[in-house]
C-alpha cells in the first residue's frame, strides 16, 4: 500500500441519532452523579456495640475511608463494619444490621428542593 494514507479512528463519537437513545442520555446523565455511597460503622459504649447506617450522596469512597481529614465524615471513635456502593445497598444493611437511617446527607440541591417542598405544602395546609 504505497502511496496511500489512511488514517484510523479507533472510538469515534456517536452519531447525533444515538445520542436521543434512553440508554445514552443516562449515560450522560450519570457522568454528572454520584453514585450513593452506604455506610455501616459501630461504636461500643460500655461493651454494647451499636450499629450506625450513613448514606452519602455526593462524597467519594477515599472521602469517606481517609481518617486525616479535619471533619472526618464518620465519626473517629468508630469502626467501619461495612461499605456499599450504590441504592440497594441501604435496604441490605438496615435488615442485616437491624438499624434505622440515622442521616442522609443530600447534595445542595436536594436540600433546597425538599426545603421548598415544605414551604409549598405548609402554604396548601398539609
Amino acid at each position: 500500500m504505497v502511496g496511500t494514507n489512511k488514517t484510523r479512528v479507533r472510538n469515534p463519537p456517536p452519531p447525533l441519532s444515538v445520542k436521543r437513545d434512553p440508554k445514552w442520555s443516562l449515560f450522560f446523565m450519570n457522568k454528572n452523579m454520584k453514585i450513593p455511597v452506604v455506610v455501616v460503622y459501630k461504636i461500643t459504649y460500655r461493651k454494647k456495640d451499636k450499629y450506625y447506617l450513613k448514606v452519602f450522596e455526593n462524597v467519594l469512597v477515599d472521602d469517606i475511608i481517609t481518617p486525616k481529614k479535619r471533619k472526618p465524615l464518620v465519626p473517629d471513635e468508630s469502626t467501619i463494619v461495612e461499605i456499599g456502593v450504590g441504592s440497594s445497598f441501604e435496604e441490605r444493611y438496615m435488615k442485616k444490621y437491624e438499624t434505622q437511617k440515622i442521616s442522609k446527607i443530600d447534595s445542595q440541591k436536594k436540600q433546597t428542593l425538599n426545603e421548598l417542598q415544605s414551604i409549598v405544602n405548609k402554604q396548601r395546609g398539609r
